[in-house]
C-alpha cells in the first residue's frame, strides 16, 4: 500500500500495545459470537462456486472507497494479503486515487477431490475490488466516464479522462459531443464487466448525498447502473449498494448515549434510502480499517456485505437461467 505522505502513515497512538498477562481480559459472549460468524462468513466467501466476481466502487472524492478496499482485504485475508499501489486519500486533502485501477483481494483456484470413483470439483471464486477517481465536478464528463468503466472497457492502471482537444486528421471526431473524445490508448481489446456496483459516501455528512446537484448527480448514475443490470450484453446487477463510512463520525457516536448513537445512524440510512431510491437493506453502514489491530465487529459487517456481493451476482444469473 502506498502512503502519499507521511501524515497518511498510522500513528502509534492507535496501534494497541500488547498486554500483560495479569491485564488481559476474557473474551466476552459476544466477541465470541462475532468471532464465529466472522469464520463462517470467510468460509461461505472462499467456497462461493463461480468464476470471477467485479466489484466496482464510486462515489465523491474522500468519501472512503480506497479504505473500503483495505477494509474488505483486512477482514477476509487477516493481514496475509498486501495490495500494492493502493492510495489512500490523506488528512492534507491530496486527490488521494486517480486511477482506474484492479485489486485482487482472493485468487480464483480449483480444487480436485476424488471420493467414491466421483471427481468433484470446487471453485474459489476470484473476487477483484476496482477502484476510481471520486467525483468533484458532478459533470456530464463525469458521467460519461463512469458509463465508460461499466462497460469495462478501460485499461487497469490508467486515468479515465477525455481530451481537451481535438485532431485535425480524426475527421470523425468533429460529429462527437467533447464528453465522448477518449484517448484509444485508455481502452482494452478484451472488457473485463463489473459484476457489482457500490457506491461509497461519508457518513459523517448530515445530508447524504451532499446537497441537490450531488443527489441528482448520484440518482441519474444509478439509474444508468439499473439500465445496464437489463441489458443482455452488459450484465450487472440492478440494485447497486450503498456504502456510509463512519470513519470520520466514530469518535463522535462513541461519545454519545447508545440510543442517540443508533438514531443517527438510523436517520443517515433513510436519508440514502429516500433520495436515491434505494432499498434499506442494501445500505451499509461500515467502519474502515485505518491501521487498528483485527477487530471482529469491522470484520463482520464488511464481510456481510462482500457475501451480498457474490450472492446478488448468483441471483442475477439464476434469473438469466430462469428467462431462458
Amino acid at each position: 500500500m502506498n502512503f502519499v505522505n507521511q501524515a497518511q502513515i498510522p500513528k502509534t497512538s492507535i496501534i494497541k500495545k500488547p498486554l500483560k498477562l495479569n491485564q488481559i481480559k476474557p473474551i466476552s459472549r459476544i466477541q465470541q459470537i462475532h468471532k464465529s460468524n466472522c469464520s463462517e462468513l470467510r468460509n461461505q466467501i472462499k467456497n462461493n462456486q463461480s468464476e470471477c466476481h467485479n466489484i466496482i466502487l464510486f462515489g465523491p472524492a474522500g468519501s472512503g472507497k480506497s479504505s473500503l478496499i483495505q477494509t474488505f482485504n483486512q477482514s477476509l485475508n487477516q493481514g496475509k494479503r498486501k495490495l500494492e499501489n493502493l492510495c489512500i486519500q490523506d488528512l492534507l486533502h491530496n486527490e488521494g486515487t486517480r486511477q482506474y485501477q484492479y485489486f485482487t483481494i482472493q485468487d480464483k483456484q480449483e480444487t480436485v477431490i476424488k471420493t467414491n470413483n466421483k471427481i468433484l470439483k470446487l471453485l474459489k471464486t476470484q473476487i477483484n475490488i476496482i477502484d476510481t477517481r471520486g467525483q468533484i465536478l458532478l459533470n456530464q464528463k463525469e458521467s460519461k466516464q463512469i458509463e465508460v468503466m461499466l462497460e469495462g472497457k478501460v485499461k487497469d492502471q490508467i486515468i479515465v479522462q477525455q481530451r481537451d482537444h481535438r485532431y485535425a486528421h480524426m475527421l470523425w471526431e468533429f460529429w462527437k459531443q467533447d464528453t465522448e473524445l477518449f484517448p484509444l490508448e485508455i481502452f482494452n481489446t478484451q472488457p473485463n464487466q463489473p459484476n457489482q456496483v457500490i457506491f461509497v459516501f461519508d457518513g459523517s455528512l448530515d445530508q447524504i448525498p451532499n446537497g441537490v446537484e450531488e443527489i441528482e448527480f448520484y440518482r441519474e448514475i444509478i439509474k444508468l447502473v439499473r439500465s445496464r443490470g437489463k441489458s443482455i450484453i452488459i450484465k450487472v446487477t440492478q440494485n447497486p449498494f450503498i456504502v456510509l463510512t463512519s470513519d470520520k463520525l466514530e469518535k463522535k457516536l462513541s461519545q454519545m448515549p447508545h440510543e442517540k448513537s443508533i438514531q443517527i445512524i438510523d436517520n443517515r440510512i433513510q436519508s440514502i434510502v429516500k433520495n436515491l431510491n434505494i432499498p434499506r437493506e442494501h445500505v451499509f453502514f461500515l467502519e474502515n480499517y485505518h491501521g487498528q489491530i483485527q477487530d471482529d465487529q469491522i470484520d463482520y459487517y464488511s464481510l456481510k456485505l462482500l457475501l451480498e456481493c457474490l450472492r446478488s451476482q448468483k441471483q442475477n444469473i439464476d434469473n438469466e437461467c430462469n428467462i431462458f
